[in-house]
Formats: C-alpha cells, structure tokens, sequence
C-alpha cells in the first residue's frame, strides 16, 4: 500500500499512469521453492538503479539509524 501513489491515482487516473514489467524471476525446477529473499533482491537491485524517490516515484527513502 501507498497512500500518495494511491491518492495521485484516484485523482489523476490511470490514463495518466504507465506500467510495465522491468525483470523477470526465472522458475526453478523445485515447484515449491520461496522465492521471498530472490524477489526482495530483485526490488533492491531496481530501486538503487531507478531511485525512484521524491518527484521521480514514490518510494520512500530508508532511514539508517
């Protein structure tokens, strides 16, 4: 869930948004592999290659303590 992207969405309307699939997670022979830590990894490899924070998209920087 994403409160701005979900309010932008609502106001401004899907025509005004674009998707598409940026990486593909190839199957494993195993059908009952987790496939939880790969695809974390694979969100971690896009958001430090896209950035998309602030007025480039709607992820929220993480704060390191």
């Amino acid at each position: 869930m994403n409160k701005d992207l979900q309010e932008d969405f609502n106001r401004i309307g899907l025509d005004n948004f674009t998707f598409g699939i940026i990486d593909l997670l190839e199957p494993k022979e195993d059908t009952k592999m987790d496939y939880t830590d790969d695809l974390k990894m694979l969100e971690e490899i896009w958001i430090e290659k896209l950035q998309p924070f602030d007025e480039n998209g709607y992820n929220k920087r993480k704060i390191i303590r």
